[in-house]
């Protein structure tokens, strides 16, 4: 799963699931930590573009693990996001 592109590879499948994402009607809220090698923040802006209607938040001080390394605005934006939902 490390990489410069972060997938993964399940030996000769294919797995991409963006052309249905736009389906989804529930709430979504993507996080991203600026520093983060795994789950790159071009990552999840790509995933934005397929759901536009997402929330994408990016945690400036982060890398992969921003509940560990930013908690308080962690736990703060899932509070705000979770009361916001319908």
């Amino acid at each position: 799963m490390f990489g410069p592109d972060g997938e993964a590879r399940l030996g000769n499948a294919k797995l991409d699931f963006r052309s249905g994402l736009s389906r989804i009607r529930a709430p979504l809220l993507a996080i991203a930590g600026r520093a983060d090698g795994v789950v790159t923040p071009d990552l999840v802006l790509a995933f934005r573009r397929a759901v536009p209607t997402a929330r994408v938040v990016v945690f400036e001080k982060s890398g992969h693990l921003p509940f560990v390394e930013e908690p308080d605005r962690y736990v703060q934006l899932l509070r705000d996001f979770l009361g916001a939902a319908p």
